[in-house]
């Protein structure tokens, strides 16, 4: 697809976006003007609302958060069902905003938390207690590396949970 057929698809919907949203329709007004006015200047005052590049949650990330949630979920089942008394924590405490390695886990952990059935056995009592998140994406790697091997199994046994909680370091 090449540029103008971009650009009047753009059109086209800032079109549809002024009838369907009244109260916003005076800038989609605006918007509409500067792509046919093709004022390249303030394209980007189109495109304010979206996140710059680098604030984007990359997809290897995603899928990083989605795995470390699904192992502590499958932690908290096994631990329920078979009712073991573990002696380390066990509960996910989220990742640090602040942490330039772990913002991005952090934000997407949230929104994908936030989607997350209900119905899934993941005790989230100690991840919302936290005002103050910890750095924990080291040890949850660490944490994966042993679990990977048993991640099919329908429950942990006791001793690979005790290999799996150990690495779950709190700093």
């Amino acid at each position: 697809m090449d540029d103008r057929t971009l650009k009047l698809l753009l059109l086209q919907n800032y079109q549809l976006l002024e009838r369907l949203d009244p109260d916003k329709a005076e800038l989609y007004q605006q918007y509409k003007e500067i792509l046919r006015e093709g004022i390249v200047y303030d394209y980007s005052t189109m495109f304010d609302e979206l996140p710059r590049e680098e604030d984007c949650i990359p997809f290897e990330i995603s899928e990083e958060v989605i795995e470390i949630v699904h192992m502590f979920i499958h932690i908290g089942k096994s631990i329920r069902v078979s009712h073991y008394e573990m002696k380390v924590p066990y509960y996910f405490l989220g990742f640090n905003h602040h942490d330039d390695d772990e913002w991005h886990h952090a934000r997407y952990a949230e929104h994908y938390l936030r989607r997350l059935d209900e119905q899934q056995d993941l005790d989230l009592t100690s991840y919302h207690l936290r005002t103050e998140k910890k750095s924990y994406l080291s040890s949850y790697r660490d944490m994966l590396k042993v679990y990977h091997p048993y991640q099919y199994d329908d429950y942990l046994t006791y001793e690979v949970l005790e290999s799996i909680l150990n690495c779950y370091t709190h700093k």
